[in-house]
């Protein structure tokens, strides 16, 4: 009788288990990052838009909740500070808004594991952390900064990284259109 229950407790702890194990493998996110470029612009504000690339990351459950998004660039910290275009100054990892977003180009996606998307966050920690080095606008700009983030994500990028953010996106997107997955009908599209 002590058996016949053991048994049973068994099964039942395993059905347990078994269970637990499926709704949490539901529950794991999927992880999409798109690569955007944006080209020279006036602002409504006046402001001049010089060229920019950066990255939406985009992670959404199997539950019924929002996707997240986190946006990432990297740029000169002082827009005002024309001085950049003769020497290195201090840069910092920005988060384009929503209407700066939809007047970007979107040149790929590609799904990320977990492990790449803890890799895409110590690019972001590392350049816009403490000891990060300068932003200067031929060596280490928002090219760079995307550049470091497709090698987190093990893609193919071109020999010279440049200065043009389109043109080296879509250096990449030739590189390793066997992995990159189309946008989706939700995805923020370019401005016409």
């Amino acid at each position: 009788m002590v058996e016949m229950i053991a048994l049973r407790l068994g099964r039942f702890v395993l059905a347990g288990l078994v269970l637990l194990m499926a709704s949490a493998g539901a529950a794991r996110c999927e992880t999409t990052v798109a690569f955007y470029s944006h080209g020279w612009g006036v602002a409504g504000s006046g402001m001049l838009y010089f060229p920019h690339a950066f990255v939406v990351i985009r992670r959404s459950s199997a539950t019924a909740d929002p996707p997240q998004e986190e946006a990432f660039g990297y740029t000169a910290a002082d827009p005002n500070d024309i001085t950049v275009f003769a020497h290195s100054a201090r840069g910092m990892v920005n988060q384009p808004d929503p209407t700066y977003r939809k007047r970007a180009t979107l040149h790929f996606t590609v799904t990320a594991s977990e492990d790449q998307y803890a890799a895409l966050k110590k690019v972001v920690d590392a350049w816009g952390g403490q000891g990060a080095p300068l932003y200067d606008l031929k060596t280490h700009n928002c090219v760079g900064f995307v550049a470091e983030l497709a090698n987190a994500l093990g893609l193919q990028i071109p020999a010279t990284i440049g200065e043009d953010p389109a043109k080296f996106l879509e250096g990449v997107r030739r590189l390793n259109a066997g992995r990159l997955i189309e946008a989706s009908a939700d995805a923020p599209a370019a401005a016409p």
